[in-house]
């Protein structure tokens, strides 16, 4: 889970969540409190700003954890479609050499 990754991580960690985490009682805290960024994806202007915010972060060498399906996947697939977004982030900001996967 989410959460678990923050606690365990080995290095300051923030994440890009969607804007509707924030209302999850214990992991919408702990997101906040970890300084994380919440994307509103129906407001595509708010979604500009979190995301060149995401860039500044990368570049100010601040670690991302970033889900490129941006959901849960509840179906059979192992993996749902890609958005886009996360991988803005990174190449925006230069840093997609320290990509890992869990």
């Amino acid at each position: 889970s989410l959460s678990m990754l923050i606690v365990l991580s080995d290095r300051k960690l923030r994440c890009v969540a969607k804007a509707e985490a924030i209302r999850m009682p214990i992991a919408g805290k702990l997101i906040y409190a970890i300084e994380s960024l919440f994307l509103d994806r129906k407001d595509i202007k708010q979604g500009l700003k979190t995301i060149l915010t995401g860039i500044d972060k990368l570049k100010a060498g601040i670690s991302m954890c970033i889900f490129p399906e941006g959901t849960r996947n509840r179906t059979d697939e192992k993996l749902l479609e890609f958005k886009n977004g996360a991988f803005k982030i990174a190449i925006k900001a230069k840093q997609y050499e320290e990509q890992e996967c869990y």
